[in-house]
């Protein structure tokens, strides 16, 4: 009965460790969504700039605006659905925006496994390496959200190499959702990785070695270290 109780403790002690780890990595994950935002917007802005001076369709900014104002008095479901009708009328820039507009749509309202869906169709579509890279990571996102951590995974580890454009985003989200599932060998090579590299953003990095701050306090070795710690000094006040 005693090793059945310390057993059932240990699992919910593991448990606690974990839901600790995440709630360090979302107080701290608002900053690298934000940096990761600046470049969504920086390439579409490009991409736009570039259909309008290239393209005769110069209606297409006022054919998003347009279905932006009526999006805004429907309901999510129903804004949702005019954003996939717009992003399936339209190439280019307004395109990818309203396809992503569709997937925060579907997010807000709820439903993490359309809206990844709708982050994938942008990824099959964009021809620019930073928006499909920023897609892809908020289908992983929402992937997460829809209790997909598998694809969500397999999403990533594409986009963690450091040739992508959101390589120290991706990689963190990564090591997020390792955590998340008890992986702490994984999470701690991908945490490793940030904190070892020069040119990742510093508070990325003190994130990650916040994380594995936590790893060491909680790995089985530490409790016993200072024990040997504790008996070492008890012997030498002696």
């Amino acid at each position: 009965m005693a090793e059945e109780s310390d057993s059932i403790f240990r699992e919910v002690d593991e448990d606690v460790r974990r839901d600790q780890m995440l709630a360090l990595w979302r107080r701290h994950g608002v900053s690298f969504v934000s940096a990761t935002v600046v470049v969504l917007l920086a390439a579409i802005g490009w991409q736009i700039w570039t259909d309008m001076r290239e393209s005769s369709l110069n209606d297409l900014s006022d054919r998003y605006a347009a279905a932006q104002d009526a999006a805004a008095g429907e309901t999510p479901e129903a804004a949702a659905s005019l954003y996939a009708q717009l992003a399936k009328d339209l190439d280019g820039g307004y395109g990818l925006l309203a396809g992503l507009r569709q997937g925060a749509t579907l997010l807000e309202d709820g439903d993490a496994a359309a809206a990844a869906a709708a982050y994938d169709r942008v990824v099959a579509k964009a021809g620019d390496s930073r928006v499909k890279a920023f897609a892809g990571y908020l289908a992983a996102s929402a992937k997460v959200k829809a209790g997909d951590a598998d694809g969500a995974i397999a999403q990533l580890q594409g986009l963690a190499l450091p040739s992508e454009p959101l390589y120290y985003s991706a990689t963190e989200l990564l090591a997020a959702i390792y955590t998340a599932q008890g992986d702490i060998e994984e999470a701690r090579s991908r945490f490793d990785a940030l904190v070892e590299d020069p040119a990742a953003p510093a508070a990325l990095v003190a994130r990650a070695r916040d994380m594995l701050a936590l790893f060491d306090a909680e790995s089985p070795g530490a409790d016993a270290d200072n024990s040997v710690g504790e008996t070492e000094s008890g012997s030498a006040a002696q």
